[in-house]
């Protein structure tokens, strides 16, 4: 038999059996059980969208790292008059993962001129670049729902 947290499909933090503001705060006190409480609880959640946004598991494996840390830093920042804690949680990856998609972007292009300097070849930015640059812009816009995607 599953248990109830195992099946139960709500945000983290519309669960009664964890207060995720309460380990944020606990963090803000550098309570590192605390920390390891809510990486275990929420994690799987940030990589997904790590994942989602950056299309490269490895890329999203160190991101949702940095994440933490990130939040263990800036876990006296948190006010849960704000936001929710997985909404402050959720803002961080995201912020980390278009920013790491922008690096990327500046980087090909940088490839780009380098080429075009090279040997004239104006189009030779390859279709995932472009694809990128496409990704940046529906994901960095919040008004964009999936079905505009």
């Amino acid at each position: 038999m599953a248990s109830a947290a195992m099946t139960d499909r709500r945000p983290p933090d519309a669960r009664d059996d964890v207060d995720w503001g309460d380990l944020i705060g606990r963090m803000a006190r550098a309570d590192e059980t605390a920390l390891t409480r809510f990486y275990d609880g929420t994690s799987r959640l940030v990589y997904g969208l790590a994942v989602r946004i950056t299309r490269d598991p490895a890329a999203a494996e160190e991101l949702t790292l940095a994440v933490y840390c990130q939040a263990w830093r800036q876990a006296k920042a948190y006010s849960p008059a704000r936001r929710s804690p997985t909404s402050w949680l959720f803002t961080l990856a995201r912020s980390r993962a278009l920013d790491q998609l922008r690096s990327r972007i500046r980087r090909d292009q940088g490839r780009e001129e380098a080429l075009e300097a090279a040997g004239g070849l104006a189009d030779a930015r390859p279709r995932s670049t472009r694809n990128t640059c496409a990704r940046v812009v529906m994901l960095a816009s919040p008004m964009c729902g999936p079905s505009r995607r």
